[in-house]
C-alpha cells in the first residue's frame, strides 16, 4: 500500500495528526480484516491511533543521522544505523512485544494469537539512503508498531499472531545489495554475498559480527514456507501520481521488475591540456554515450518503463586528467510492462563497456487481495497503484 509522498509532506507542517491517523488505521483494519471476524468495526479502530504519540517517534527517529541541511543519511551497516536499531527496538519492547533479531540483523517484534495459525508478518526498514527522507521505510515500520500500540489501548483482539519486522540494509548503497535482509528471509540470497566489501574493506560477514550475528548461520534467517498468512508493508509513494490526483492512498496490485547493471568503462588516462581530441580514448566521454542511449532506448519503447543512471565513479576526478579507466557506473531499468528482453536486444551495452554483473527481479503482480478487502470499511477511497 502505497500514500501520496505530497500529502505526507503537507502532512509534517499542517495536518500531520489527521493523515498519520488515516494511514495508521488503514494498516489496523488491515490487520483485523485478516484476522477476527468478531473484532469491531475498524472505522471504530481508528479512534484507537495515537497521531502524537506516531509522530512524536518519527521525529525522534530523524535524529539518528540527520543532515545540517536536510533530510536524513542513515545507511544500513553504519553506526548511525545501529543506533537507530537500539531505539526502535526499545519502542517494540514499551509495546509488549517479544523481540528477536534473526541471522540476517532483521528484528522482529511478535505478539501471540489465541490460535495456532500462520502470522500476519508486517513492517518496512528505517535504513536510508544518502541524504533521504524521513518517511522512505520509517513510516511503514514506526506506524506499524503505533499499529500494535493501539491494538493493546483498544484491547482489541486478533486471532492471527502478529509480527512486526525491521528489514536490514533494504536500501543497499553501502554494499550495492539491496534488500539484503528481505531477500536472505525470502531465500533469493544466501552465503554468497558474506563476502562482498564496502568502501573501508569490512564485508558483509564482519558487520553482520558487529550486529551481533553468526555469519555462518546466515540462511537461517530464511521463512518457512507456509509460515505467513501475508505480508503488509504501508509506504510512501515515491512518485508524482498520487499527489497530482488527490488521492491519499493507492493499493498496490504489482511490482515492477528491475534489471540492473555494474558497468566499467575502459579507456585511456592523459593530460587534457595536452592530448588531441582525435587521439584521445576518454572512458567518461564513453560513459556518457551509455547514460544518453539509455534514456533514448527507454523513450522509443511503448509502455511505462523507465531507466536512470544512478552513480557514476571517475577517478582521479581532477579537471585537467582524462579520467582513468576502468570507470565505473551502476544503471537501472525498471519494467512494469514485461518489456526487459526487448530493451535488452536494443544493444544497450554495445559500447566500450563491461559488464560487470547483472541481475533481475521478477515482477510481481496480483496483490491486492486482503489490501482492497479491509481498506474500504475505514471510509477512504484506494485505487490500485501498480
Amino acid at each position: 500500500m502505497t500514500m501520496s509522498q505530497g500529502s505526507f509532506a503537507r502532512a509534517s507542517t499542517t495536518d500531520t495528526p489527521g493523515r498519520l491517523r488515516l494511514f495508521a488505521a488503514i494498516v489496523c483494519a488491515l490487520l483485523l480484516g485478516a484476522g477476527d471476524a468478531r473484532a469491531e468495526d475498524p472505522s471504530a479502530q481508528a479512534r484507537h491511533i495515537n497521531p502524537q504519540r506516531l509522530q512524536a517517534t518519527l521525529e525522534k527517529l530523524s535524529e539518528f543521522g540527520r543532515n545540517p541541511e536536510g533530510g536524513v543519511t542513515r545507511l544500513g551497516f553504519s553506526q548511525t544505523d545501529l543506533d537507530a536499531r537500539a531505539y526502535v527496538t526499545s519502542l517494540m519492547q514499551c509495546a509488549g512485544l517479544e523481540v528477536r533479531v534473526d541471522p540476517a540483523g532483521n528484528i522482529y517484534g511478535w505478539c501471540e494469537g489465541p490460535e495456532p495459525l500462520p502470522k500476519l508478518l508486517f513492517g518496512s526498514h528505517i535504513d536510508s539512503v544518502p541524504h533521504g527522507g524521513n518517511f522512505d521505510g520509517p513510516l511503514g515500520s514506526l506506524g506499524d508498531i503505533e499499529v500494535i500500540r493501539a491494538l493493546n489501548d483498544g484491547a482489541i483482539p486478533t486471532r492471527n499472531p502478529l509480527e512486526v519486522v525491521i528489514w536490514t540494509n533494504e536500501e543497499g548503497p553501502h554494499f550495492g545489495i539491496s534488500a539484503l535482509g528481505s531477500g536472505v528471509a525470502a531465500g533469493e540470497l544466501g552465503a554468497e554475498i558474506l563476502g562482498r566489501r564496502d568502501d573501508d574493506g569490512l564485508t558483509v560477514a564482519d558487520w553482520l559480527r558487529r550486529y551481533g550475528q553468526d555469519p555462518a548461520r546466515l540462511t537461517d534467517a530464511r521463512i518457512a514456507p507456509g509460515a505467513l498468512a501475508a505480508i503488509l508493508e504501508l509506504h510512501i509513494e515515491q512518485g508524482p501520481v498520487l499527489d497530482e490526483n488527490k488521492v491519499q492512498i493507492g493499493v498496490v496490485s504489482g511490482i515492477v521488475s528491475l534489471k540492473r547493471w555494474k558497468c566499467l568503462t575502459t579507456g585511456l588516462a592523459n593530460h587534457a591540456g595536452t592530448t588531441p581530441m582525435n587521439r584521445r580514448k576518454d572512458a567518461l566521454a564513453a560513459a556518457a554515450k551509455h547514460l544518453l542511449a539509455l534514456r533514448d532506448v527507454v523513450r522509443a519503447e511503448t509502455g511505462t518503463q523507465v531507466g536512470t543512471v544512478g552513480y557514476m565513479k571517475a577517478e582521479p576526478g581532477a579537471p585537467n586528467v582524462i579520467p582513468l579507466p576502468p570507470l565505473e557506473a551502476h544503471n537501472s531499468v525498471y519494467d512494469p510492462d514485461l518489456n526487459l528482453a526487448l530493451l535488452e536486444n536494443r544493444s544497450l551495452l554495445d559500447m566500450q563497456f563491461e559488464d560487470r554483473g547483472a541481475w533481475r527481479d521478477a515482477r510481481i503482480g496480483q496483490m491486492r487481495g486482503v489490501l482492497s478487502i479491509t481498506a474500504q470499511p475505514v471510509g477512504y477511497g484506494c485505487p490500485s497503484s501498480s
